[in-house]
């Protein structure tokens, strides 16, 4: 019999009993004796987990006599872990940084063990390898998600899974107008700015230009008009903000039953730009 913990196996469950002896719940179907009734006492359990941790001990019972190893077996369970180290400052995660993900095991080295990673669930098999790292140069915004390792062919041994939030500035900013087309003169507009970033825009602000000067409109996703004139028409653009930097949409033309003036684009897309860490 194999007991777990328990000194002297006087115990009321076992890990594994050759007799009618109770088996601990949590080694049930996991525990499985190899040995023989000789020399050989080998315990095999499967799935480890770190709640196995501990010292293990065999007992045997030849006719009047009894036996037990107390010094026993003991058993040391880590788990993988994986650690992110960025190029960024305090370890924070910006698109355009050098990323390395580590997947960790003090009782294992690299060359020992051959490692699978994931990416929210689903194996990436163009990362098969023995190396324990995984490498972003640069890291793109398509990189976040949940990162985990696990030992190749054996996918309980799975760590933890860690979130790489990749922040970013402002990008893909839109402006769409409703209703669109010719806007009749006294009616009401709404032009409304979209952008993707991560943190999410802190700021939105409206600009007109008519082609040779650029005016503030107003802040906020949406900019309402109402009881459009021809004075409203011309090129409108959005300027999208949070804490990584600013974004400009391309400018839209609001025809408001007048001329809109030739724009140049450049005057919205010189706004564009990342803020720089100091």
């Amino acid at each position: 019999m194999w007991c777990f913990k328990d000194k002297m196996c006087f115990t009321d469950s076992f890990v594994y009993h050759s007799g009618q002896g109770t088996i601990a719940s949590e080694f049930i179907k996991r525990a499985e004796y190899l040995g023989d009734k000789h020399k050989n006492c080998t315990l095999n359990i499967k799935v480890t987990r770190t709640t196995d941790q501990g010292t293990y001990r065999f007992r045997f019972i030849v006719n009047h006599n009894k036996w037990t190893g107390v010094s026993g077996v003991a058993l040391s369970v880590k788990e993988l872990q994986v650690k992110v180290n960025s190029s960024g400052e305090n370890n924070t995660v910006r698109e355009g940084d050098r990323v390395t993900l580590i997947c960790e095991n003090r009782n294992c080295t690299s060359t020992q063990t051959e490692l699978i990673w994931f990416k929210n669930g689903q194996p990436l098999s163009n990362t098969q390898t023995t190396a324990n790292t995984l490498f972003f140069n640069p890291v793109s915004s398509e990189s976040s998600g949940n990162y985990a390792c696990a030992l190749r062919n054996y996918p309980n041994s799975i760590s933890q899974h860690i979130i790489m939030d990749v922040r970013y500035a402002p990008k893909n900013t839109t402006v769409s107008i409703s209703p669109s087309g010719e806007i009749v003169k006294g009616s009401s507009v709404t032009l409304t700015c979209n952008s993707n970033a991560n943190p999410h825009v802190k700021s939105y602000t409206w600009f007109k230009s008519n082609g040779a000067a650029v005016w503030k409109k107003g802040s906020g996703q949406s900019l309402n008009i109402t009881e459009v004139t021809s004075e409203d028409s011309g090129w409108y653009y959005c300027q999208a903000q949070n804490e990584i930097g600013v974004h400009n949409s391309t400018a839209v033309a609001l025809e408001a039953q007048g001329k809109i003036p030739p724009f140049k684009s450049k005057i919205a897309n010189e706004h564009n730009s990342e803020k720089k860490s100091n």
